[in-house]
């Protein structure tokens, strides 16, 4: 509830929402039951989880935008007649909402958990804390389960404005090292 209301209170249209449309083409890519990707509901605080059953139907590229519309950074995005903003708002990984259970192969991206980056050494470390304890979770349910964070060369292409894409090269550069040496 409190969640819920907070939400409403920030103003809805800050810039224009992200659009992932143009990446996943005309029909903006289907989920298939392996992928999901978390938002809130701007008007009831909930997490929801696009891509698991019962969900809201909507497409990755949809789905995408949402989970990446940060209140007073981004507007929201709309989805069948909804707003939804960024999933980080319930969770930094909402890792718990995989579908674990035996045998299942989890990987966790948690960029605000590195050991380097722009935000505040406390921002890191409870942000690693809280992906450890959701990590520990899906292992208990039986779940393989693999956290990677950037590493010092990514967290330097990334730069201190996360949002920006004018280091975009650099970053997917770095990010692609980082991925060939793990």
């Amino acid at each position: 509830m409190l969640r819920s209301l907070a939400l409403r209170l920030v103003p809805s249209s800050a810039e224009d929402a992200i659009d992932f449309g143009d990446a996943f083409g005309t029909d903006g890519g289907r989920f298939d039951g392996r992928l999901r990707v978390v938002a809130v509901d701007r008007s009831t605080g909930r997490r929801v989880v696009f891509g698991s059953p019962g969900a809201p139907q909507a497409t990755i590229a949809q789905a995408l935008s949402a989970s990446c519309a940060l209140p007073l950074g981004f507007a929201p995005a709309v989805v069948d007649g909804r707003e939804y903003v960024d999933g980080a708002i319930w969770s930094t990984t909402n890792a718990d909402a995989a579908p674990a259970r035996r045998d299942a192969q989890v990987l966790i991206v948690a960029p605000m958990a590195s050991m380097y980056g722009p935000f505040h050494a406390a921002v890191r470390a409870a942000s690693r804390a809280s992906v450890l304890v959701e990590a520990s979770a899906l292992k208990a349910r039986g779940a393989s389960v693999r956290i990677i964070s950037p590493d010092r060369n990514s967290s330097v292409s990334i730069g201190r404005d996360l949002m920006s894409g004018a280091r975009l090269t650099e970053t997917q550069e770095a990010g692609y090292a980082q991925g060939l040496g793990t």
